[in-house]
């Protein structure tokens, strides 16, 4: 089991989570920028994807690495996906957005995808 004050910490974090408003308005505008975003400029999302995690489909596999390995040297990490976790052609990327984003942070994030996604 876990230790008493990671339980008591767990429990604090939940309570706190579930009253923050603003944390959860952001979150969804964060999403709501980053997927008008992608799609703007040819990503193509999952389209049966919910909430925070923009899946990028991609297709091969090597591509999904080649994509993922060209955003961590423009300073995104961002996780290919791939079989045998998903079928054979539909590799992607996982795109996650988070009520800490800034607008800025969005909209560097969102050149650095559009000038990888021209180059792959």
């Amino acid at each position: 089991g876990i230790s008493p004050a990671l339980a008591l910490r767990i429990a604090e974090n939940t309570r706190r989570v579930a009253r923050d408003d603003a944390a959860r308005a952001r979150l969804q505008r964060n999403v709501r920028q980053l997927r008008e975003g992608l799609q703007q400029i040819g990503v193509t999302l999952l389209p049966d994807s919910r909430g925070p995690i923009l899946p990028w489909l991609v297709g091969p596999a090597t591509a999904a690495v080649a994509i993922s390995k060209a955003l961590r040297a423009e300073g995104i990490l961002v996780q290919a996906i791939r079989p045998p976790t998903v079928p054979a052609d539909t590799s992607r990327l996982r795109i996650t957005a988070t009520a800490t984003l800034t607008e800025a942070d969005i909209a560097w994030a969102l050149r650095a995808f559009a000038k990888v996604g021209r180059a792959g």
